[in-house]
Order: structure tokens, then C-alpha cells, then sequence
């Protein structure tokens, strides 16, 4: 038996026409243009991944397809999308026929469009598409001559139900076949039917003020749909203010938390089904809008928060294009609300070769503090651009895990002279008492010729930033030493040191500069009486 052999690229287009399919049989009436359109796009795609071959079968995972054990564009968000829809209905493998026909293909979509809870309430999906005589595509059936048998008998039964009966009259049990075949299209065309009569009777503000007073969740999903439908009717270039009110509020109802969990996820999927990559484009570019309120900016943000990852991918592709401030500002807020649904899409930016769109993506990982973005921002300190680096270096600061912490302490032992100086920095700057241990070493340890005065002054600098009085000990001690070699050298140091006690502020520290004051020793006991006279002007009284 010989199955199909396409290529990966074909499968996912063909994958990708079959979730439009579902979405327009969704959405149109029968004998709509563009559902009939759809629906012979699909078939012309399974024709070229079935020729030759006896099926098609394809795995159902949560959130992926596989076909051969390999899995199809797994990046792919439509797809992923698909796949949970289909895994949600206990789909488990599909298998397509050869002569698969655009009637079989529709009746099927149409299936999909059930609720979970009421396909098995049904009975499940096979049952129900043995019912609409479903015989050139199959689930979860993996025995090839089992599928052809029961194929054989529906056949047989639609010919004998097509054919009179001895007596000229239908059999009770031919009526009772046919009473449950009508009874499964019935269900699915009265709610096509209710959805598309109410839809263009109301406007999709009249249908969320039902949605308010409806009881019933089985009737909340028919006003959702007739929503979906309204929406849809709606020209994005010409009402867009109209329809970024309504999605908004929509985005309301997914967040709501007087409304049933089953019903905010039917939210959530209504959106799913409405916004495409334009309308997503279109609701980014009214966030960033100089005359856009900073509510209306927030319900917009929300909004995309809701769409997940192909929103942050749309966020992330206008950020490296951007060229206004304010806007590349909110953008990158956005998606450092997104956190970790954000980071497949930054990554990608940090391949970009425009420095800049390195560093702005850095920056908001930065932001997100994932401990497992380290590896990625170490790459980064050795980039040709500084300001890349810099903006590396602030990051893993942000991030603050000890895994971080040794990258940036390597960065001060073996980097050079500014990387070394950007980590101390950025290091006191963040306040991160994790890497106090560190920065004690560093600025203890010996060194009789002052050929690291430069990294030892950075990390004096830097326990005072942090301000924890852990440090004074052995600030006091280096205030206190005398040296006979590289005596200037060490003295600015000893200068950083009295301005590092004076920023931590506790008893022992001040104790310890007044002594200075008094000590001969006047370039030293200036720098203390004008760290303390600072202090007392700011009335800083300790941290």
C-alpha cells in the first residue's frame, strides 16, 4: 500500500487551506462565493498531495501536525491553532481519500464548527460524520481496509435509501435512518440560519448588549458567532474606529472575571477567528497614534495580549521598521507585556544585522528578566557595536540570576576595559545584592602594583550603588590602608571608597569618615567632609 510522500512545505499549504475552509463554512452561508472558493482551494491541494498515493494521513497533535512521525511547520500559528482545535474534538489522525469532493470536504468543516461538549454530546465526530455520509474523509482510523469496508456500507445504505422500497413505501427503519441524518444537518444549518438572519438584523454593538443579559451559554455562543458574522461585515478601512470598539470590547469580556470560564474562552476564540494579520496591524498602529488615549492605548494592548504569540510577532516586526520614538517606545512596552510569548519573535530580531534593532530587542528581554534568555544575551557582549553590548550587559543585570551574575563577573575578569567598566556599572545601577560576594573580592583582593586600579574602583563604585552596609568593613579597610607604591593610584580609589560609605550612610560608615576628616591627609579628607556634607544636605539617612 502506497500512502503520501509530500514534502513538508506542500503539507503545511495544504494544512493551511484546510483551517480556511473551517473558518468560511464558519462564517458564510451555503452557496456563499467565497465559501465555495475556499472550499475547492482545499480540494485542489489534497488532489496535488494525494496523487498517486491510495491516502493521506495526517497526526493530530495539541498544538502540531505530523505526518510520518516528522512535524509539520511546527512554528506555524495557524496551523498551531488548527491542530488545538481538531486535538479539542478528539481528532487523532486524519485521513483523506483520493476522491476526496468539495461536498464531503464542506459537510466535514461544517462538523468542526460544533462546540466540543456538543459533538460528544452527539455521539463524536466519526458518528456524526457517518450520519452526513461522510465517505471520502476519516478520523482516528488507522486500519486502511476497515476504512474502505465502511465506506462500501455507507454507500450501500445511501443507494438503498436513494431506491425505492419493495411496496413503493419507506421502511420504518429507512425513515429512522434518514429522520437522524436530517436531525445532524438540521442542527448545523439552524445555527448557521440564526446566526446569519440576527447578524444582519443587528449591529454588533445591539448583539454585546444581548451578550450582557444572556442566561444560557448555549445561546451566549449563537450571539458570539452572530457577533463574528457582524463584525466581519464591517469595513476595516472604513469603520475601523467602529470595529477596534467592538474588538476591544470583546477583549473585555476574555478578562472579565464575572463571566464563566467557558464562556470567556468562547471570547477568546472569537477573537482568534476575527483578527488576521491586518486587522492586527491596524489595531497596532491605532495604539501607537499620537492622539490615541492612554486607555484606549491599554484596551488595545490587552487586546493583542489575548492573540498570543502572532501578535507579538506583528508587534515585533513593526518595532525593527518603526521610526517614531513614541511609537518604538509603546511597542516595546507591549511586548514586554507579552514575556515569554514574546521571546520566539525578539529572537529573531537579534539575528537582524541593523545594530539597533539588535539593541531594542535586547533591551526588552531585558525587560521580560527569563532566566533562560542568558545564553542568548551572552552571545552578545562580544558584538562589534558598543552600544549592543552595553545594552547586553544591562540585560543580563535585569535578569539578575547567579547564571547571569557569572557571565557578567567572566565580563569583568577577562573582558576589556569598557565591558568591564559598562558590567560595574550596570551592576551598582540595578542595586544587585546578588553580586555583592563578587564585588568584595574584586575590590579586596591584592594588588601591589595597581594594574587592575581601574576594575577595582569600578567595583568600590558599585558597592556603594548597591548601598548594603555587608560592604562598609571592607571599604573602611581600604580607606585605611597606606601604600608606598602607586600611591595616587590607590588614592582615588581610596576617594571612591569614602563616597561608597557615605552612599550606604550607616553609623559605622559615617563613624569612619569623620575619623578622616581628621586625619593629615588632605586630598583624602576633603573628598570625606564633602561626602558627608552632601549627605547632609540631601537628608539621606541610610537605606
Amino acid at each position: 500500500m502506497s500512502t503520501s510522500s509530500t514534502d513538508p512545505a506542500h503539507l503545511e499549504e495544504t494544512l493551511r487551506n484546510l483551517g480556511i475552509v473551517i473558518r468560511a463554512v464558519n462564517l458564510y452561508p451555503p452557496h456563499h462565493p467565497a465559501r465555495a472558493q475556499a472550499v475547492d482551494a482545499a480540494c485542489a491541494r489534497f488532489a496535488q498531495a494525494l496523487a498517486g498515493h491510495e491516502h493521506l494521513d495526517i497526526q493530530v497533535r495539541k498544538d502540531h501536525f505530523e505526518h510520518r512521525a516528522q512535524a509539520i511547520a511546527p512554528g506555524n500559528q495557524a496551523l498551531k491553532k488548527l491542530a488545538r482545535r481538531l486535538f479539542e474534538r478528539r481528532v487523532e489522525m486524519l485521513i483523506v481519500l483520493p476522491d476526496l469532493n468539495p461536498r464531503d470536504l464542506e459537510e466535514w468543516a461544517g462538523l468542526i464548527a460544533f462546540e466540543p461538549e456538543e459533538i460528544l454530546r452527539r455521539g463524536g465526530l466519526p458518528k456524526l460524520m457517518q450520519g452526513a455520509n461522510i465517505t471520502t474523509l476519516w478520523v482516528n482510523e488507522s486500519d486502511f481496509a476497515r476504512i474502505l469496508s465502511l465506506r462500501r456500507k455507507l454507500e450501500e445504505q445511501a443507494t438503498e435509501e436513494e431506491a425505492p422500497s419493495a411496496n413503493g413505501q419507506e421502511t420504518d427503519e429507512e425513515a429512522e435512518h434518514a429522520e437522524a441524518l436530517l436531525e445532524n444537518l438540521a442542527a448545523l444549518m439552524a445555527a448557521e440560519a440564526s446566526s446569519q438572519s440576527a447578524a444582519k438584523a443587528q449591529g454588533p454593538e445591539e448583539i454585546l448588549a444581548r451578550m450582557e443579559e444572556e442566561a444560557s451559554d448555549e445561546n451566549y455562543r449563537v450571539l458570539l458567532r452572530e457577533m463574528v458574522d457582524a463584525l466581519w461585515r464591517i469595513d476595516p478601512y472604513d469603520e475601523f474606529p467602529r470595529l477596534s470598539a467592538c474588538l476591544r470590547a470583546l477583549g473585555r469580556k476574555c478578562r472579565d472575571p464575572r463571566l464563566s470560564e467557558t464562556r470567556r474562552d468562547a471570547c477568546r476564540r472569537a477573537l482568534e477567528d476575527l483578527v488576521d494579520e491586518d486587522l492586527r496591524q491596524g489595531l497596532i498602529q491605532e495604539m501607537c497614534r499620537q492622539d490615541t488615549t492612554h486607555d484606549n492605548s491599554i484596551q488595545v494592548q490587552n487586546l493583542l495580549l489575548l492573540l498570543g504569540e502572532p501578535a507579538a510577532e506583528t508587534l515585533a516586526a513593526q518595532l525593527a521598521q518603526e521610526p517614531e520614538a513614541h511609537a518604538r517606545k509603546i511597542l516595546a512596552q507591549t511586548l514586554a507585556r507579552f514575556a515569554a510569548a514574546a521571546l520566539p519573535a525578539l529572537t529573531r530580531l537579534l539575528h537582524d544585522d541593523r545594530w539597533y534593532v539588535v539593541r531594542n530587542a535586547l533591551a526588552i528581554i531585558g525587560e521580560i528578566r527569563d532566566p533562560t534568555q542568558v545564553g542568548n544575551l551572552a552571545v552578545f557582549l562580544g558584538h562589534s557595536d558598543v552600544r549592543v553590548r552595553r545594552e547586553a550587559i544591562r540585560a543580563l543585570t535585569r535578569v539578575g540570576t547567579p547564571q547571569a551574575m557569572d557571565v557578567l563577573l567572566v565580563a569583568v575578569e577577562e573582558g576589556n576595559e569598557d565591558l568591564q567598566r559598562q558590567a560595574l556599572l550596570f551592576l551598582g545601577a540595578l542595586k544587585q545584592r546578588a553580586a555583592l560576594p563578587h564585588l568584595l573580592r574584586f575590590a579586596t583582593r591584592r594588588d601591589p602594583l595597581m594594574r587592575r586600579a581601574e576594575l577595582t574602583r569600578g567595583a568600590v563604585r558599585a558597592l556603594g550603588e548597591i548601598g548594603d552596609a555587608e560592604a562598609v568593613p571592607a571599604l573602611i579597610t581600604l580607606l585605611n590602608r597606606r601604600k608606598r607604591l602607586r600611591r595616587r593610584r590607590y588614592q582615588d580609589i581610596q576617594e571612591e571608597a569614602a563616597l561608597a560609605l557615605a552612599r550606604i550612610g550607616s553609623d559605622e560608615a559615617l563613624a569612619a569618615l569623620a575619623a578622616t576628616m581628621e586625619q593629615n591627609n588632605g586630598r583624602l579628607a576633603q573628598t570625606a567632609a564633602r561626602a558627608l556634607q552632601e549627605r547632609t544636605q540631601t537628608g539621606d539617612h541610610g537605606h
